[in-house]
């Protein structure tokens, strides 16, 4: 049967500096962060918050995700052509008018 392996949020101490120990993966022989880790309940943290290397705190409250918006009313499909807000004038046709002198006499 295996347990569950307790773990505790701790910050070092004012002025102190506290190293994760050898063999830690990743953070191995790294410091402890100002503003704290979550750490396992073992010897060594356990042994450095009774000496006053380390203390414990509250660990920080997990971020919330943005709650989804609703969905939105659906809107109205655009037309490709865009509205103008000024009327457009209307082009006349301009074509010369024949007069009879103009014609070619014959």
């Amino acid at each position: 049967m295996q347990s569950k392996l307790e773990t505790m949020h701790v910050k070092p101490a004012r002025n102190r500096m506290v190293r994760y120990p050898q063999g830690y993966g990743a953070n191995s022989r790294k410091p402890i962060p100002a503003e704290g880790a979550t750490v396992p309940a073992d010897r060594y943290f356990t042994r450095r918050l009774r000496c006053g290397d380390l203390v414990r705190i509250e660990p920080p409250k997990p971020e919330r995700e943005a709650a989804p918006e609703p969905p939105k009313a659906k809107a109205k499909p655009k037309s490709s052509k865009p509205k103008s807000s000024k009327p457009k004038a209307a082009k006349k046709k301009t074509t010369k008018a024949s007069s009879p002198s103009s014609k070619a006499e014959g």
